[in-house]
């Protein structure tokens, strides 16, 4: 007989955060491994199949719907304001397309005490082709130059800006649902990073092992990452304007 593993969420003041749009084959396992760490909500992003209904069915998850445009940073932002709302300490948010391990959860929560955010770094990326690997060097060499230049300071060398799978503190998550963005897709995740830098918070890396997914190389975001890097080029003395 297999018994079902009951979330303990060990850590309750901790939040994960789980956009997802089209995932109903993998959100019910991907959640519940994530619940058996923390507290998890899955934010539909407009999806046409039963994404909403398989998270909801798994015991310790919570689903809502991204209410706002489609794109990840509509869906992150309504966690992280979810998240606020109902006092708690720290976020993490994570892909839904099984890139990234549940198991590093427990790693991010326990580095959060030396920092105001935890980021990966993906050091392994098994299956990741040669041409997707040198965009995200290029997009870190960029933003970090960009970061210099832009950011109050001095900040530390950031290795893997693109990465989505990170923790923000509590004032983190309220420092960004004041902030203005332009990306709508998984830019928004440098604008993030970008914002949170230039007010002066701090931040930690951790090593992980990324599972290459090709859902994010579609024109769209590849647009949606020019335009983003233009808007922080031309913007004065810091990210654009909060609002």
């Amino acid at each position: 007989m297999t018994l079902e593993k009951t979330p303990s969420h060990p850590h309750k003041d901790t939040l994960v955060v789980i956009p997802a749009r089209n995932e109903a084959a993998n959100i019910a396992d991907l959640a519940g491994r994530c619940a058996l760490h923390a507290k998890v909500l899955v934010v539909d992003d407009h999806s046409t199949d039963d994404t909403a209904r398989a998270a909801a069915g798994v015991k310790g998850v919570s689903c809502i719907p991204n209410t706002g445009e489609p794109g990840i940073r509509h869906a992150v932002l309504a966690g992280l304001a979810h998240a606020v709302d109902r006092g708690f300490s720290r976020v993490v948010t994570m892909d839904a397309g099984g890139s990234h391990d549940p198991e590093e959860i427990p790693g991010l929560i326990r580095d959060a005490s030396a920092a105001d955010m935890v980021l990966t770094r993906r050091v392994k990326k098994p299956g990741c082709p040669p041409s997707r690997k040198l965009l995200s060097a290029g997009a870190a060499a960029y933003f970090n130059v960009l970061v210099r230049v832009k950011a109050p300071g001095r900040v530390p060398w950031v290795h893997d800006p693109t990465s989505g799978f990170r923790l923000y503190s509590a004032p983190c998550a309220r420092r960004l649902l004041s902030a203005s963005f332009v990306s709508t897709m998984h830019a928004f995740h440098l604008e993030a990073l970008f914002h949170l830098l230039a007010a002066g918070r701090t931040f930690v890396e951790r090593p992980i092992t990324y599972r290459y997914s090709s859902s994010s190389l579609g024109l769209s975001a590849f647009a949606d990452s020019v335009l983003a890097a233009v808007r922080l080029a031309a913007a004065r003395g810091g990210p654009p304007a909060s609002g």
